[in-house]
């Protein structure tokens, strides 16, 4: 169960994955559950770069804190991830 929320609306949802991406992002559907279906059942999943050379700003207009954000790489702005990296 995947729970969406935000300050006006919360959804749940029953998913084994979910994709994140900009809303200026073209996906090709198609190709994405082709790569997603290869994945054996039971397995976890991530499919997205991660941004090695990209870190969060820790100073000036916009910075992100550590409580925010503690890691210290991006993900990518596009990804899919298994429920199961969750858990």
């Amino acid at each position: 169960m995947v729970v969406i929320e935000n300050d006006f609306l919360q959804i749940r949802v029953a998913a084994k994955n979910i994709m994140k991406c900009d809303d200026d992002t073209f996906v090709r559907v198609d190709s994405m559950i082709s790569q997603v279906r290869k994945v054996r059942s039971g397995r976890s999943l991530y499919i997205g770069n991660m941004n090695y050379h990209h870190r969060p700003l820790r100073s000036g207009k916009w910075a992100v804190t550590y409580e925010v954000f503690p890691f210290i790489t991006y993900l990518s702005s596009t990804y899919i991830v298994s429920l199961l990296c969750y858990v």
